[in-house]
C-alpha cells in the first residue's frame, strides 16, 4: 500500500513538472518565418529576409512588409542578389539566351529563375559564381560578325570600352558596329580592317572608305582576299574608273601630294585611293589637273582621258557629284543636303556611278536652331503635321530624316489641303531645324523615296 502511494505521488509530481515545463515554453514567443509572398507572388525562390537584410543593413530592423517591397520594386529593377543560392548577375552572365532576350531587364532574370529556371541543374549552375560573360553574342541584327569581332579581345585591347561594357556583351558588340568600325578599332586577333582595305584595290574600289561594309564582306568572304591583318601600307592603288583605265595620266601618290584638295570629300582624309581616283575623273581632269609626273594637261594623252570621262561622267566636276560617289544606300536613290547653298540633290544609281537627278530649293534651321549634320536614313513620313503656338498651322508631306527633323512643305494654314502659304520662305536659315521644301518637292520626297535611303547633310 505504501508503495502504491509513493507510485502516485510521482506521478502527480512529474505531471506538475510537465504543467511547469509548458507554461515555461507557452511564456517564451514563438517567431514566425518572414514572409516572402508580395501581391500574390512568391519570391522564395530568390530572396530571404536575413540575407537581404545584412546585405543592406539600412533595411535591418524594418518590417517584412517593407523590406520585401523595396526589393520587389527598386532591388530586383538593379540586380540586386537576396538569397545566398540566385544571383541575376551571375545568371545573366552564365546564360547567352536569356541576354539576347532580355538585355539588362534584371526584373525578367528573377522571374525566368521562379518559373522554370529552379526546375533545371543546368539553370541552377548558372545561379551564382559566374563573374564574366560566358558566350558573348557575335550576331547583330541577323549579322554574324564573328570573323572580326571578338568580345574579349576588343575589350582587353581598348581599355577605356572595357571600362563601360566589361559587363555587357550586346552593347559592346552594338558600339562595335556602329561606331568601332568606322574608327578603324581592331575587334579580333585575325582581322584588321583598316590592313584589308589597304591590301586590296578591289575592296577599296567597291567600298571606299566604307568599313563596316568592307568588315561585312570579309565575314561573307573571308578565303577571297588576303591581308586581313599586318597590312600597313596601301597595295596596288586604283587606276580605273568606270572601266576606264586612267594609269597613262593618273599616278595616286603624285596626285595627292600635289593637290590638297583631293580627300575634301573622303570620310578617311587619307590612303583612300578610290577617293583620288573619283576626284581626279570628276573634277580633277575637267579643271586641268596635273596627275602624273611628266604628263601635261596639253598632252594627247591627257586629252584623250578627258574626252572619255566626258562620257561616262554625269555633272562633270560638280563638288555634290564628287561627295555623293563617296556614299553608299540601302536603296537605289541617295538625297544629299546642303545647308550652306540651300539646297536638296537627289541621286539614281549606286556607289561610285551615282545619277542627279533632282535639285530642289530648300529652307534649313536658322542659327539658333541649326539643321542637323552627318548621315541619316529616311524613317517614316506622314501626310501633314500642325504647327504654330495654337497648332492652326499645317505642314504637309513630312518624311523622318532623324528624331524632329523632317523634310516637309512651308507652312500653310489649317485647310484640308495645301492651298493658303503662311510662310512660303525659301533659301535661307529660319526654321526651327527641319527642311522646308516646296510642297510639290516636299510630295515627291513623301512618294518616292524608300525608307532606308541615305541622306547626307553637309555645310
Amino acid at each position: 500500500m505504501k508503495e502504491s502511494k509513493r507510485g502516485f505521488r510521482g506521478i502527480r509530481l512529474l505531471l506538475a513538472m510537465a504543467v511547469l515545463c509548458i507554461g515555461i515554453f507557452a511564456a517564451v514567443p514563438v517567431f514566425a518565418a518572414h514572409s516572402t509572398v508580395y501581391n500574390g507572388v512568391n519570391y522564395a525562390r530568390v530572396y530571404d529576409y536575413s540575407y537581404y537584410t545584412k546585405v543592406h543593413p539600412s533595411l535591418s530592423g524594418k518590417s517584412d512588409r517593407t523590406v520585401l517591397s523595396y526589393f520587389v520594386n527598386t532591388g530586383m529593377n538593379r540586380g540586386e542578389q537576396a538569397i545566398s543560392s540566385f544571383n541575376p548577375k551571375s545568371y545573366r552572365r552564365g546564360l547567352q539566351s536569356l541576354r539576347i532576350r532580355y538585355g539588362t531587364n534584371y526584373r525578367k532574370y528573377y522571374q525566368h529563375f521562379m518559373s522554370t529556371g529552379y526546375k533545371s541543374a543546368w539553370y541552377r549552375s548558372r545561379a551564382n559564381g559566374i563573374n564574366r560573360i560566358t558566350k558573348p553574342v557575335t550576331t547583330y541584327k541577323g549579322f554574324n560578325y564573328a570573323r572580326v569581332y571578338d568580345f574579349n579581345y576588343y575589350m582587353s585591347k581598348y581599355p577605356s570600352l572595357n571600362k563601360k561594357y566589361w559587363d555587357n556583351d550586346i552593347a559592346a558588340l552594338e558600339y562595335f558596329v556602329k561606331q568601332g568600325l568606322g574608327k578603324k578599332q581592331q575587334a579580333s586577333r585575325s582581322f584588321y580592317v583598316e590592313s584589308y582595305r589597304l591590301a586590296n584595290a578591289a575592296i577599296r574600289a567597291t567600298y571606299g572608305t566604307d568599313y563596316p561594309d568592307i568588315a561585312r564582306y570579309y565575314c561573307q568572304h573571308p578565303s577571297r582576299y588576303g591581308g586581313a591583318v599586318g597590312v600597313r601600307t596601301l597595295r596596288n592603288p586604283i587606276t580605273k574608273y568606270k572601266g576606264i583605265e586612267l594609269k597613262n595620266v593618273f599616278d595616286y601618290k603624285y596626285y595627292t601630294t600635289h593637290n590638297s584638295d583631293v580627300y575634301k570629300y573622303s570620310p578617311s582624309r587619307a590612303n583612300d585611293d578610290a577617293a583620288a581616283i573619283i576626284h581626279f575623273a570628276t573634277v580633277g581632269i575637267f579643271q586641268g589637273k596635273v596627275a602624273k609626273a611628266g604628263v601635261s594637261s596639253r598632252s594627247s594623252a591627257y586629252k584623250q582621258a578627258k574626252t572619255r570621262l566626258s562620257g561616262v561622267v554625269p555633272n562633270a566636276g560638280s563638288s555634290e557629284y564628287v561627295k555623293a560617289n563617296k556614299y553608299s544606300s540601302n536603296t537605289k536613290y541617295l538625297i544629299l543636303v546642303n545647308r550652306g547653298k540651300h539646297q536638296v540633290y537627289i541621286f539614281s544609281g549606286k556607289k561610285g556611278s551615282w545619277t542627279k537627278i533632282k535639285t530642289f530649293a530648300c529652307c534649313v534651321g536658322a542659327p539658333a536652331t541649326p539643321t542637323v549634320t552627318g548621315v541619316f536614313q529616311v524613317q517614316d513620313k506622314g501626310p501633314y503635321f500642325l504647327t504654330g503656338s495654337r497648332k492652326n498651322r499645317r505642314c504637309w508631306y513630312w518624311t523622318r530624316i532623324h528624331l524632329n527633323y523632317l523634310f516637309h512643305s512651308v507652312i500653310y494654314d489649317n485647310s484640308s489641303s495645301p492651298r493658303h502659304i503662311v510662310d512660303g520662305t525659301m533659301g535661307r536659315s529660319v526654321s526651327h531645324g527641319c527642311i522646308r521644301l516646296a510642297v510639290s518637292n516636299a510630295k515627291w520626297i513623301y512618294d518616292k523615296m524608300p525608307r532606308g535611303t541615305k541622306i547626307v547633310i553637309y555645310n
